[in-house]
């Protein structure tokens, strides 16, 4: 295991740098199920973790440029021991962004019935969240902190899609621009 947390992304999934997104997908298809290294199918769970991160780098564009710049400078390897900061050095954002891991609880539209999810990464004009139910860009969204609904913070889809982390998971990933600057996100949300 501790061998993996040395190898590149591109080492993990056994592919060469240039290879597409198709290879990439086919690639880790046949990692987590004919290998067998997904955990349902006796495989270690560390290691398909970063099987996982390695798949979620790469087949996204935005951040396999990232990775592949750190790459080139020397600074992407061992990236696979800890979590990436995609947003921490991104200087496109117009405001920082930090990583989360809060449950927070959505509403839809005018809908009233809360569901559960998860921040990705928060900022004070908006977050990426990622749950079990699809939404659609330009619906609006409440979002809360986990126990109240109290100080919701109202926002709008900007983006949407959905990948699978592993063969059995589907995970719905979606971009929220709140309706107004929130200084106090934390707070609001208790994260």
């Amino acid at each position: 295991m501790d061998a993996m947390n040395d190898k590149t992304f591109y080492e993990i999934l056994e592919v060469n740098r240039n290879a597409n997104g198709e290879v990439i997908h086919a690639a880790y298809r046949a990692l987590m199920s004919s290998m067998k290294k997904h955990p349902d199918l006796g495989g270690d769970p560390e290691e398909a973790k970063l099987i996982n991160e390695a798949y979620d780098t790469l087949r996204d564009p935005t951040k396999r440029s990232y990775y592949d710049n750190r790459l080139k400078s020397g600074r992407a390897r061992g990236m696979a021991t800890s979590r990436v900061s995609w947003v921490d050095d991104d200087e496109r954002r117009r405001v920082p962004r930090r990583y989360s891991d809060a449950v927070v609880s959505l509403c839809v539209g005018h809908d009233h019935r809360w569901f559960r999810g998860k921040a990705v990464d928060v900022s004070m004009l908006g977050m990426k969240l990622q749950s079990e139910k699809p939404l659609r860009i330009g619906q609006l969204v409440a979002i809360a902190g986990q126990n109240t609904t109290a100080h919701a913070i109202h926002g709008k889809v900007r983006w949407a899609r959905v990948f699978h982390p592993s063969i059995f998971e589907r995970v719905y990933e979606f971009g929220v621009e709140f309706t107004e600057p929130v200084e106090d996100v934390d707070q609001r949300l208790n994260i």
